[in-house]
């Protein structure tokens, strides 16, 4: 699956992180 910048950094807000970012296609999550 592909990986969006912005879907990813709205996932990780919604999780209570303060970013994301894609690296290897993957969305992770940053503090």
């Amino acid at each position: 699956a592909a990986c969006y910048s912005s879907d990813c950094r709205v996932k990780c807000r919604a999780m209570g992180f303060s970013s994301g970012k894609c690296i290897d296609s993957k969305c992770k999550c940053y503090k």
